[in-house]
């Protein structure tokens, strides 16, 4: 299992990488079972559930914690697809066999919970677990070399957008120490970006890794880059210039 999670879930403007959707809770009394349909967006400009954008790993919903708030009694899931190892041992999950495009959703799942009737009300966190492309072009460190076409004149704008000299088509983005290899890959993603170069500073660690985003050489695209990646805490500063 991959250790890429997507953080920040809630409504639509706080959640950065994907939302989950609770919908239509059932309350059964005779069966002693809650019910809900739930689905999960994808926030990235990159498809996920797959490496690869072809082969299917599919996004994974785990029940980190399911417990009673109100009332007294022994609540649980009652119809997980499996059990995993990811925050903790055997830890109930919620499968979505599907690659979910930018933007676009899984479909839906009933969740079932066992909650008798001596508790009114439980408390539940969730973590997404999935694979995206990124995954495989981003590395803990940054590489050590720029690719030459970067700098040359033909890559090179003036103005537009940017309203400067820069290179076209990519970004600087310089990570906070602190941010996880995890960090890293979802911010590259967070912006559809290929990372094709980079520079380390003296201790071999830090430095800035060079990405390639998608943009039609005005700038719009690296702009639009810049101002995404600014909003997500493991990111120090973005540069658009050479």
């Amino acid at each position: 299992m991959s250790a890429s999670v997507i953080y920040g879930t809630g409504s639509p403007g706080t959640a950065q990488y994907g939302i989950f959707y609770a919908v239509n809770l059932v309350k059964n009394l005779t069966t002693q079972q809650w019910s809900f349909t739930a689905y999960v967006q994808n926030l990235l400009k990159q498809s996920i559930g797959t490496l690869d954008g072809t082969t299917v790993t599919g996004v994974k919903v785990f029940v980190t914690d399911f417990h009673a708030i109100a009332g007294s009694g022994v609540v649980s899931v009652a119809n997980p697809d499996g059990t995993g190892n990811f925050a903790a041992p055997n830890q109930p999950y919620f499968n979505y066999n599907s690659i979910v495009s930018p933007n676009d959703y899984t479909g839906n799942k009933v969740w079932k919970f066992n909650v008798p009737n001596t508790v009114t009300a439980v408390s539940m966190s969730i973590l997404i677990s999935t694979d995206f492309p990124a995954e495989q072009n981003v590395t803990a460190v940054p590489p050590t070399i720029v690719p030459d076409w970067v700098e040359a004149d033909f890559n090179i704008g003036l103005g537009g957008a940017v309203a400067m000299r820069y290179a076209k088509r990519v970004v600087k983005i310089y990570f906070r120490s602190t941010a996880t290899l995890a960090d890293r890959q979802l911010a590259v993603a967070y912006v559809n970006g290929t990372v094709i170069g980079g520079w380390r500073s003296t201790n071999g660690v830090d430095g800035f890794y060079v990405v390639q985003v998608p943009d039609d050489g005005s700038g719009t695209g690296v702009v639009a880059a810049r101002t995404r990646l600014q909003s997500l805490p493991q990111v120090q500063n973005v540069c658009a210039i050479i």
